[in-house]
Parts: C-alpha cells; structure tokens; sequence
C-alpha cells in the first residue's frame, strides 16, 4: 500500500473515531438542580450513583440559602428560564407554583403503581386540579427537644416519649416556669422557628383554627377566629405573662441556646439530632409534640417535593432523575444521609426498620406523629404572601402586639393579596 493510501486511511480512520466521539458528547445530556444549599451535601451522593447507572445524563446542583431559594426560583420562572430543570418545592408552594404555570405536570412520566408508592398525605399535597404537579421527597414532624441535666438540677420530672401520655401545652407551660431562671440565662421553653407558621400553626389547629378558606383565597374569618387569636395570646403570654421565653432571639437561633444549655425545652425537630449529638456534655431527650386541654394533638408536617420546570429544555431527562430521587435507589442514600421522615412508602419501611433496630426513638416517634397527628399547611396560591404576613402578625404579637387588632390586620391584608388569584 503506497504511503498515500496509508495517510488517507489514516485520517479517514481518525475522522470517524472524532465523529464517534462527538456523537457521544452530543448524545450527553446536562441538567441542572436548583436546589436548597443546605442539603447538597445529602444529594451529591444520589447524583454520584445516578450518574453511573445513567451515563449520559450529567446532574448539576446549583444551591442557594433558604430565603434567597424562594426568590431566585421566583425570579427565574418570571422570566421563563430554560438554564435550569429541576427545583425544590416547599409542599404549601405546590399550589402557588401549579397557579402560576411554573410546573410541568408530572402524570405523563409516572405509571400508576408509581405514584403509589408516595404516602397519600403527600400525594394530595402533590395534586393541583387532579394533576401530579410535584414528587415528595420527605416529610417532617416537631416535638420536645429537653435538657436532661437541667431538669435533674432543678428537680422536675421530664416528659415521656409515649405518645399517649404527651403533655399539654398548660402543662408545658407549668414545668417552663420552674425550669426558667434568669440569674443563670436560662430559660423554660424556645420554638426553633420562633413566630414562623409552620410552628405556629399547630397552637391554632390544636383548638381546632383553620388557615384559610377552602378554596384558598381568604383568610378573614379564619385566621382571626377565635382559635387563632386563642394561641396567639398564649403565645404572647409566653414572653410577657409566663415570662418563660426569651425574647429578641430571631428564628432558627434558638438550638443554639439549646446546645449551650440555655434552654430548658426546646420545639424542634429530628433535623438537629445528629448537631445535639456531637456536643459534648450534652445531655437531651425528647418527647411528643404538645396539645391543648380540650383540643385536639396537631403536629407539623411537610418538607420538600421535587418539581420540573415547565420552561425546561430536558423534561425527560429531568424526570428520570426525580423518580431516581424520590422513588428508587436514590432516596433511601438521600434518607441515609439526610434523616428526615420519607415520603415513599418502601423507604418509609426502612426507616421503620431502622428505627427498631437500633431503637432510635426518635425516629420511632416521627413516623407515629406522621402517620397520625400530622396537620398540613394551608393550600392556597398566596402561600408565600400568607406566610410572611402571618409571621410578621406573630412577631408584632410576640413583641407586645394585641393579639386580635393584629390578626384582624393581617386577615385584610392577606385578602387583598389572595384577590388577585381570584381574578
């Protein structure tokens, strides 16, 4: 063969192999997460192992701080964003998101047997109008978080973790009392997220208050009824009568206080177990959520769901890797690392098993309030507007604020804000 020849089979031989090559690289395709900065660390590894079962799907993570998720996800779904695919959906959002068009549904890419594999308490939170809009990813649950040491200096007999046998929110307030001693910086009872709703809904639900209307788009009537004025004056009283709660301490600020041994009780959730773990010296326990004499228990519930933007470039792609993460291999590595209660049934029995065998109770108590007591936030497209001024009602509340003359101001102004849904 002259020399020529070879340089020409050569080349020919090389332009193929390039073309092979490139071929693949087209044939990969990049999606991309937005997602909350603070769980990255427990989704990398779900990525890492969908990424070799699915070789030519690329996952990006692209995380952001709780407050400012909300916005971005806002600000780019405003402008019909395609640089991103897959996005984190707070469960009370599903309707706000579905309302505005940011979702695709997700029915097309489930079979039914699929969406059966989600808890139905999270399904129904899922649906807008008979559309799966978003896949759950866990759920949550709140109880008493106590300082053991403390209770054993001050001479008070801690709660039980039997449900059956949970305290009252009168009782709780009765052993705060005796357990708060401001000579020593030491307070009686803490709310992790103080005055925001979704601790602060269960005082009300408890006494048997609603949200909003049924359809969602009014709050007069509801959050200024008596049940809701009712736990907002308990709640004043906590830091003005009771005097048992610190004031000045923002939200998520107070398991701080709780691991320096500054708080006596502390609301809280599971999501801190492994912090409280790794303090020295620190030594807790923990019991069922509160209830009020004469109402009925209601506990906190709802966490992350996994939606696919509408405006996306790669909904197939995108799809394969929500139900990886939500269905398949994928979620129980994700409740591996992450701890909180799943939504899907199999990885729901898992922990369960889990939590027998190495009798994490805890955990044991979560799945039971769960699957019990478990009371959803309100279902309306104004979420994010019924949140923040609910929580700034709470807040004036718990400064001082009368407690009726406020949620009567925050009923009018979430109406006129719901109004606009109504059109």
């Amino acid at each position: 063969m002259k020399i020529r020849q070879i340089i020409v089979l050569a080349l020919v031989v090389g332009l193929i192999l390039l073309s092979g090559l490139t071929m693949a690289a087209e044939k990969e395709t990049a999606i991309t997460f937005v997602t909350l900065q603070d769980i990255t660390q427990n989704l990398q590894p779900v990525v890492d192992a969908f990424q070799k079962s699915h070789p030519d799907i690329k996952v990006k993570l692209e995380g952001y701080p709780f407050g400012q998720l909300f916005e971005v996800i806002e600000t780019k779904m405003k402008a019909s964003s395609t640089d991103f695919d897959i996005l984190n959906v707070d469960i009370p959002m599903v309707t706000n998101y579905s309302v505005k068009g940011y979702l695709q549904p997700l029915d097309s890419y489930y079979a039914k047997k699929e969406k059966d594999e989600y808890i139905i308490s999270a399904i129904n939170a899922a649906t807008y109008k008979g559309k799966f809009m978003a896949a759950p990813l866990n759920s949550s649950s709140v109880g008493l978080y106590f300082n053991i040491d403390l209770f054993k200096k001050y001479g008070v007999e801690p709660p039980t973790v039997d449900p059956k046998k949970r305290w009252t929110w009168e009782k709780v307030v009765q052993v705060a009392q005796k357990m708060t001693h401001s000579d020593e910086g030491v307070w009686g009872l803490a709310f992790d997220q103080f005055s925001q709703p979704y601790q602060m809904l269960p005082l009300a639900q408890s006494l048997g208050g609603k949200a909003v209307s049924p359809d969602g788009l009014k709050a007069s009537g509801y959050v200024n009824a008596k049940p809701w004025i009712k736990a907002a004056q308990f709640y004043q009283d906590l830091f003005k009568k009771y005097k048992v709660s610190p004031l000045g301490v923002p939200a998520f600020q107070s398991p701080e206080l709780f691991k320096s041994g500054k708080i006596a009780i502390l609301v809280t959730g599971p999501w801190h177990v492994n912090s409280f773990k790794s303090v020295s010296g620190l030594n807790w326990g923990y019991a069922p959520h509160p209830y009020f004499t004469g109402g009925k228990v209601a506990t906190p519930t709802g966490s992350w769901h996994i939606g696919i933007n509408k405006n996306s470039l790669h909904k197939k792609e995108a799809a394969e890797f929500v139900k990886f993460l939500t269905l398949h291999e994928g979620n129980r590595i994700y409740f591996d690392g992450d701890g909180n209660l799943p939504a899907n049934k199999v990885t729901l029995a898992y922990a369960q098993k889990l939590a027998t065998e190495k009798n994490n109770r805890v955990l044991a108590l979560a799945i039971y309030e769960a699957q019990n007591t478990a009371v959803a936030r309100p279902s309306t497209p104004g979420y994010l507007e019924w949140e923040s001024t609910m929580a700034q009602a709470f807040e004036d509340i718990r400064n001082g604020g009368d407690p009726k003359q406020t949620l009567d101001k925050a009923a009018q102004q979430i109406d006129r804000i719901l109004a606009k849904y109504a059109r």
